[in-house]
């Protein structure tokens, strides 16, 4: 019964780390996803200027 006891203690230990290493990459994961999402914002933010931009020139060549 110890025995049992002790394995059974060593492989939740086991499967404790195999958890955090899950939860680790996910975390990265995540981070990255934020990241790149405020770096499309930023893209489409530049985006939206290009346009603008675009229409004070198209403007001036109205003029």
């Amino acid at each position: 019964m110890l025995k049992k006891s002790v394995e059974r203690s060593i492989l939740h230990v086991g499967m404790a780390e195999k958890s955090v290493e899950w939860s680790n990459p996910h975390v990265g994961m995540v981070k990255k996803f934020v990241e790149w999402s405020t770096f499309h914002e930023g893209m489409a933010k530049k985006f939206v200027k290009w346009p603008n931009l675009h229409a004070g020139m198209a403007k001036k060549f109205v003029e």
